[in-house]
């Protein structure tokens, strides 16, 4: 794992795939506990923000190839 303690920004191709993945990731689980919460409750209070993070996900997709 690449990890930039200085906090600048890159060009590096790696890091940026890496770090689109793991924002990917987080946003995956976020929606997936929200799922889970909605079917307990039987509410649907996230759809819209889960409608936003997968269109945040689908951004981050730019640097998937």
């Amino acid at each position: 794992m690449v990890i930039d303690h200085a906090n600048l920004f890159t060009k590096d191709n790696d890091l940026l795939i890496e770090v689109c993945q793991f924002v990917s990731n987080l946003n995956n689980k976020i929606i997936s506990e929200n799922v889970i919460f909605q079917r307990t409750v039987g509410i649907n209070t996230f759809d819209d923000f889960n409608a936003q993070l997968i269109e945040e996900i689908n951004e981050y997709k730019v640097y998937d190839c």
